[in-house]
């Protein structure tokens, strides 16, 4: 199962911003991180592979123990299913997550892979086909946004922000927070339905595209800006 890439910009058009333009800078950072994953094709791989990708990926509110329960359940069902976790210090996990690992015999599938550059998550994202967050609390997280942008299908937690990302069912899924066997289904059926999952990747990509788009980001940023001075301007008229 692979999920394809293309150029397509959900059908927005882009907005262009100035040499001089403030956030020039910002938005330049994004189209080379949007680049660095773009540049990457996936590989055809029966090899089923989940990543999670977090700064903070040890955290106990990222929900990593639950992700590994889950893991153990997938597995029953689809064996070569593999773990991708990036954040993190790879030589300096909590004991408590090391026990578990071993205790549900995922030693040998989990692979911890520490700290990343954009460039090398990119191309983790590209080895996996479902990315996974499970967390307990949470934002709007970055890296559930560059999941989605790459065409990488997304399971996350209805926790924080994150519904206000996905549409469940329609460009990715949710399950609720601290449920190992609900987050194994939604990934297992992930893996069950390609075609159904390529067309939710595709309607994800195209959304994120789209809202994550660097200069219409500046751009909206911007406005929010000159609206809040021309109210504050107005309020100060006698």
């Amino acid at each position: 199962m692979s999920v394809g890439l293309d150029n397509d910009m959900g059908g927005q058009p882009a907005p262009r911003l100035g040499a001089d333009h403030p956030l020039r800078a910002v938005a330049e950072l994004w189209h080379k991180k949007i680049k660095a994953a773009l540049d990457f094709k996936k590989p055809f791989d029966y090899t089923l592979n989940v990543a999670v990708d977090s700064a903070g990926a040890f955290e106990p509110r990222k929900g990593l123990d639950v992700l590994l329960r889950a893991l153990a359940l997938v597995r029953a069902r689809v064996p070569e299913t593999r773990l991708l976790v990036v954040g993190g210090s790879a030589g300096n996990r909590p004991p408590a997550l090391v026990r578990l690992t071993r205790e549900l015999g995922l030693e040998s599938v989990v692979e911890f892979l520490g700290r990343q550059t954009a460039v090398q998550i990119a191309a983790t994202q590209l080895r996996a086909q479902v990315f996974a967050l499970p967390s307990r609390i949470e934002n709007s997280p970055n890296s559930l946004a560059e999941a989605m942008v790459t065409g990488l299908p997304a399971v996350a937690t209805a926790v924080g922000g994150m519904p206000s990302m996905i549409r469940d069912m329609e460009t990715g899924w949710l399950v609720p927070p601290c449920s190992p066997k609900e987050l194994a289904e939604r990934i297992v059926w992930v893996f069950q339905h390609p075609a159904e999952t390529q067309a939710v990747a595709r309607r994800a990509r195209s959304v994120a595209r789209a809202r994550h788009q660097p200069e219409a980001v500046a751009e909206h940023t911007l406005s929010a800006y000159r609206e809040v001075l021309s109210t504050h301007a107005k309020m100060r008229l006698p």
